[in-house]
């Protein structure tokens, strides 16, 4: 069963633009009773649920909730899939992929690797499932079947208190956390997918859950978690065409499962580097020269401004030339014949004309309108420049010439997906720009012409925000 056109659409446009499109949120608030119902229809010890709680005495009947220490993944729904997994009949289960990863994390923090062990056990299906239990499952196991049946479930790399649950076939990603007191908290671009999990809730708890449903645009770092797993649910051919560039993502990939950050990072900061070499080759139609990525942006900046608009002139003025050769013939008058109509013009011209050439340059300077060398040329929209500086900065980071001790510890999950994101964004503008390309114009012509459509684009983008 392949995932509707509509919800490709949905995790495409993510990967494209996370912060334009931003995710699904849906908060579903539990009461304690239901709690309670759940937690001992899935054989959970009451310790496991409320480990995050602490209890006030003072409070008597009321206590008070805070957090713990502990960080601890979601308990609740990741039991609740193992329960429908052992729902399914042994032989339609045996082809199906396991819940969760068979291989742990290796190269993560200790709480991490806790985390990951805590979530396995969780996962782990009963062996039996009485009658009962199977009567009450069977709604939500029709959903589950035709929707979440291959999904596995993996905690967040530098966040074990977050889950992933994820499958290919149907596209399906949904993000979980637990909030206190009595809250469970999803996040998906595919809002469809967030009512199914309710549907299985609904169906289990025997009520309509109230829920929020809001879209989240920020922060960064919370959307930019779940960009490497939903990049991976789709095939790579699908978010970019050049087959350089999607192998190029797909070796970052590989390096950030298995979570070596800054090995990924610098792979793609490499590969950013390789593509502004043939951005840059393809129009000043010259070699690039061998160098890190920002010195090759502002090199191709500082060409690009010389092809357009000249070499700069020479720092001196020439309206302080024509003095000097004024005062000059003023002087050479009052030592010569003196002939004073020729005096006169040349002490007007010192006196009056002059200046107001000056008054009238030095406006045209102040006037970018005017002025076509105070005009810089901007060859990338500004959502490509802004992605290019984050490059240089993360690829600066991993650099070689950084002490590895400092890298490692500098970057992470995230990061890793900030730079994935980054340069994919410039790939997929520079496929869609070297379509427009006429090729058979000049440098100048196609410089030009490129600059037109980002600023177009720019615009654009400032009227639909």
């Amino acid at each position: 069963m392949n995932a509707p056109r509509a919800d490709i659409a949905e995790y495409s446009s993510f990967i494209c633009n996370p912060q334009k499109d931003g995710v699904w949120s849906m908060r579903v608030e539990l009461t304690e009773k239901q709690v309670s119902g759940l937690t001992a229809f899935l054989n959970l010890d009451q310790h496991m649920v409320y480990s995050r709680r602490r209890f006030h005495p003072s409070y008597m009947r009321r206590p008070s909730y805070r957090y713990g220490g502990d960080e601890r993944p979601p308990i609740l729904l990741p039991r609740l899939f193992a329960y429908l997994r052992a729902s399914i009949p042994q032989k339609e289960r045996a082809n199906l992929p396991d819940l969760s990863p068979q291989d742990g994390p290796t190269s993560s923090g200790r709480q991490h690797r806790r985390a990951y062990s805590y979530l396995t056990d969780l996962l782990t299906p009963p062996a039996t499932l009485g009658a009962a239990k199977r009567k009450r499952l069977a709604t939500a196991l029709q959903i589950y079947k035709a929707h979440f049946q291959n999904c596995r479930i993996i905690s967040v790399p530098d966040n074990p208190a977050k889950i992933d649950i994820l499958s290919r076939n149907p596209t399906t990603y949904v993000q979980v956390t637990e909030e206190l007191p009595l809250a469970i908290r999803m996040l998906s671009p595919c809002e469809a997918t967030l009512q199914e999990v309710k549907g299985i809730l609904d169906s289990v708890l025997h009520a309509t859950l109230d829920v929020e449903m809001t879209k989240v645009y920020s922060p960064e770092s919370t959307l930019m978690e779940m960009y490497i797993p939903i990049l991976n649910l789709l095939p790579l051919t699908t978010t970019l065409k050049d087959k350089t560039a999607a192998g190029n993502v797909g070796q970052a990939l590989d390096e950030a499962q298995e979570e070596r950050f800054v090995h990924a990072i610098r792979a793609t900061g490499i590969a950013a580097e390789e593509l502004l070499v043939e951005i840059y080759e393809t129009y000043l139609r010259e070699k690039a020269p061998e160098a890190p990525l920002g010195n090759l942006i502002n090199d191709l900046s500082s060409r690009l401004q010389e092809i357009v608009q000249g070499v700069k002139a020479a720092k001196e003025n020439p309206l302080s030339t024509a003095r000097k050769l004024i005062g000059k013939a003023i002087d050479d008058e009052k030592k010569g014949a003196n002939n004073k109509g020729v005096l006169a013009l040349a002490e007007q011209l010192q006196k009056n004309v002059l200046p107001l050439l000056e008054s009238l340059k030095q406006c045209i300077d102040d006037n970018p309108s005017l002025n076509l060398k105070a005009q810089k040329i901007v060859l990338f929209p500004a959502h490509v420049q802004r992605c290019l500086s984050e490059l240089v900065i993360l690829r600066n980071r991993v650099s070689h010439r950084v002490e590895k001790a400092i890298s490692v510890a500098s970057v992470g999950y995230t990061d890793t997906a900030i730079a994935l994101r980054d340069f994919i964004v410039v790939a997929k503008w520079w496929e869609a720009e070297r379509r427009e390309i006429n090729y058979k114009a000049t440098r100048k012509s196609i410089i030009q012409d490129t600059v037109k459509r980002s600023k177009a684009e720019g615009q654009e983008t400032e009227g639909t925000a």
